[in-house]
């Protein structure tokens, strides 16, 4: 699946298995169509799997036919998440089928999903102080 070593630049660096790169179901459309290797793979990966975790196990392409032809044809399921925007955001991003548009690690991390208490406290402070400003 990746995630597992930090890398320069656009490397990769995936163990092959009998089956192919990765684990079934979990890689991103450009790794089954074209067999490319980037870092978005890695972010597409991330994306899967806090889906997985924050909706208490259900896969964001389904288990039924199988994740791989939902994610050759952009079928995800994002209904688990819908009212909590951090993870909508969170997980959406990093799934879209276009990797140009996958959101870089560093972008993950800053996240308001992962936001502290005290950061969400303070960044509405800010916003209801430059609301405040502006009238």
């Amino acid at each position: 699946m990746g995630i597992s070593k930090r890398l320069r630049g656009d490397m990769a660096s995936l163990t092959q298995h009998p089956i192919g790169y990765g684990s079934s179901g979990w890689q991103a459309l450009e790794q089954l169509l074209r067999g490319h290797q980037t870092l978005a793979l890695d972010v597409f990966s991330l994306g899967c799997a806090l889906l997985f975790c924050i909706s208490g196990g259900m896969h964001p392409f389904g288990d039924n036919i199988g994740p791989e032809v939902n994610i050759v044809n952009d079928r995800k399921d994002l209904f688990l998440v819908e009212n909590v925007p951090e993870a909508l955001d969170l997980s959406s991003c990093p799934l879209d089928p276009n990797p140009e548009k996958s959101p870089k690690a560093r972008e993950v991390l800053n996240s308001p999903l992962f936001w502290t208490s005290e950061r969400r406290l303070s960044f509405l402070q800010m916003l209801v102080i430059e609301w405040n400003w502006g009238e």
